[in-house]
């Protein structure tokens, strides 16, 4: 801390800074994040959240065609799916309301609300997580990495076939 002398000086008596100081991991933890953040390849590649943001649309588009080839042949009539173009919104810190462009899988649910399905969603183990707007569930790519689109598209299946008795064909 710093700044005049007595009143650095009240603030190291004060018993609650105590309990306020940061611990030894705290600040490690924060020296290698400010590291990172050094080189600017360096932390765009390291930190998933520049990593999504500083993402190109054209790679965002290619892997959404890869997510929507692996789950193409679904025949459900539970929903139906499609590609859209839409935004990402970036939120909080510094862009709490950029929004960048972004291809998203939509979601249209036919036998059951867009609610109960982004709540199937959220239960699947890992959980997908996904937006509602406009009746229907938004699934960003942005925000899907590369080695998370078999377990997205593994969810798509078993929403397409849970309590049915089912099989994919």
């Amino acid at each position: 801390i710093l700044g005049r002398a007595d009143l650095v000086d009240a603030i190291r008596k004060n018993q609650i800074a105590r309990a306020l100081r940061i611990d030894k991991l705290t600040l490690v933890a924060l020296e290698e994040t400010l590291k990172l953040y050094r080189d600017r390849e360096t932390a765009s590649q390291s930190i998933p959240t520049l990593r999504m943001i500083s993402q190109p649309y054209t790679s965002i588009r290619k892997k959404a065609n890869r997510l929507f080839r692996l789950v193409k042949g679904l025949k459900t009539d539970r929903y139906r799916m499609e590609l859209v173009d839409g935004f990402s919104k970036v939120g909080g810190g510094a862009l709490p309301l950029q929004e960048l462009p972004s291809r998203l899988l939509s979601l249209i649910p036919m036998r059951f609300s867009p609610q109960d399905m982004e709540k199937r969603l959220r239960s699947h183990f890992p959980p997908i997580i996904g937006r509602l707007e406009k009746e229907r569930v938004l699934l960003d790519l942005r925000t899907i990495q590369e080695e998370e689109m078999k377990i997205v598209a593994q969810a798509l299946r078993d929403l397409a076939f849970e309590n049915t008795g089912e099989k994919e064909g």
